[in-house]
């Protein structure tokens, strides 16, 4: 968990004072492939929530309550 948040700190430091407009949309989608990939190794996928995927983008989002 401290890990993440310091790589989401010095990931917003480059983005703001270091790296291009033109480069936040990449440079952030590659910081989250990142804590995604953290998170796998770190924790099962079940603990996740990433399992859920497994039954269709429908399920997550359904009407029922």
């Amino acid at each position: 968990m401290v890990f993440v948040v310091v790589v989401l700190a010095i990931s917003n430091i480059l983005v703001n004072r270091v790296l291009p407009a033109w480069s936040y949309v990449p440079w952030n989608v590659a910081v989250a492939a990142l804590v995604v990939m953290i998170g796998v190794r770190t924790l099962p996928v079940g603990r996740l929530g990433l399992a859920r995927w497994r039954s269709g983008v429908g399920g997550l989002w359904s009407l029922r309550s």
